[in-house]
C-alpha cells in the first residue's frame, strides 16, 4: 500500500456495487507513527491543571489497538495519544462488505487525538472471494447496538479515568449509517453529535427524529458523495431543524459512494461546525 501523508484524509475503499478498478486502495499509512510523532497534538500543550491529575496517555501498541469485546469481535481503537484528561468517544459504523480498519483510519485522520474511536468490526461474510477476505457486516440494529455497548464497556475497563463517561459521538457509513437512527435508540449512553455518510436520509421519520432529540441529540451531519444522497438529506433538513436538532449536508459532488477522498476532506471542512460547543473535542486539547 501507497503511504500518504497523515494530514491528508485519504482512502480508496470498494463497497457492494464497485467494480475492479475501484478495488486499488490508498490508505493513511500511519501504523508506523509512534506516540512521539503526535506530541504536538496531545494534551501536554493543555491545561496544567487537569495535566497533574493524569500522566500522558500511552499505548504500548502505538496509535491503534485490538480491543476485545465480551461477546463479539474485536474492535479496532484509535488512541488518543498524550491526552491527560478524559476523552469522548465516537463510535464508527462501517458499510457493509467493509472492514473497521479502512474507516477507522480516516476517522484518526480527522480527529487525531481529540477522541477515542471506536471502530466495530461486525460479523465476517463468508460470501466473500478469497483475495477480497476478510470483510464485514452488522446482521441487524440491535446487533449493532449491542456490539457497540459491549466495546464501550471493554473501552472503559481497559482506559478507565482516561473515558470520558458523558454523551457519545457517533458516525455510520452506508449500512452503518442506515442503522443509525435505530442504534442510537438503543444505546445506553445519549448521543449528541451524529454523522451520517451516504446513508439514512429515508430512515429519519419523525419517531426517530424525536427520540434522537429527546436523548440530547443536537447537531446532526450528511455527508454525501452522490446525488440521490444529498437530495434526500436536504429535503429532510426543515423536519430536523423544526424539531430543534441543528443540521446540515456536505456533498463532494462525484465522489461516489465513498467516505474517503473528497467526502473526507468535506466532513473534515464542517468539523468545526459539528463540534462547536464540545469542549471535550477542543482543538487546544489535542491538536
Amino acid at each position: 500500500m501507497r503511504p500518504v501523508d497523515l494530514a491528508t484524509p485519504l482512502l480508496i475503499v470498494c463497497s457492494i456495487g464497485c467494480n475492479a478498478r475501484a478495488r486499488s486502495r490508498v490508505v493513511l499509512d500511519d501504523a508506523r507513527a509512534t506516540d512521539a510523532t503526535f506530541a504536538a497534538d496531545s494534551d501536554e500543550r493543555g491545561d496544567s491543571e487537569t495535566s497533574a491529575a493524569l500522566a500522558p496517555l500511552r499505548s504500548p501498541s502505538g496509535l491503534y489497538e485490538e480491543l476485545s469485546l465480551s461477546t463479539h469481535a474485536s474492535a479496532v481503537l484509535s488512541v488518543p495519544i498524550g491526552s491527560t484528561r478524559p476523552r469522548p468517544i465516537l463510535v464508527v459504523a462501517h458499510g457493509n462488505y467493509d472492514r473497521p480498519e479502512w474507516e477507522c483510519s480516516v476517522w484518526r485522520s480527522l480527529l487525531r487525538n481529540r477522541a477515542w474511536i471506536l471502530c466495530l468490526r461486525g460479523r465476517v461474510r463468508t460470501d466473500v472471494p478469497f483475495d477480497d477476505r476478510p470483510r464485514y457486516s452488522y446482521p441487524s440494529e440491535p446487533a449493532l447496538a449491542a456490539e457497540i455497548a459491549d466495546g464501550i464497556a471493554a473501552l472503559e475497563a481497559r482506559h478507565g479515568p482516561y473515558v470520558d463517561r458523558g454523551t457519545i459521538a457517533y458516525a455510520g457509513f452506508s449500512l452503518g449509517a442506515i442503522y443509525g437512527p435505530g442504534v442510537l435508540r438503543r444505546l445506553p449512553r445519549s448521543t449528541e453529535l451524529a454523522v451520517m455518510v451516504e446513508g439514512s436520509a429515508s430512515q429519519w421519520n419523525r419517531d426517530a427524529i424525536a427520540s434522537f432529540r429527546q436523548r440530547g441529540g443536537r447537531r446532526l451531519l450528511f455527508a454525501c458523495g452522490q446525488r440521490g444522497c444529498v437530495v434526500g438529506a436536504r429535503e429532510l433538513l426543515p423536519r430536523l431543524r423544526g424539531a430543534g436538532i441543528d443540521a446540515r449536508v456536505v456533498y463532494a459532488a462525484g465522489a461516489g459512494h465513498s467516505y474517503s477522498g473528497p467526502v473526507a476532506i468535506a466532513i473534515r471542512d464542517a468539523l468545526d461546525w459539528l463540534l462547536e460547543g464540545d469542549a471535550r473535542f477542543a482543538v487546544g486539547w489535542s491538536g
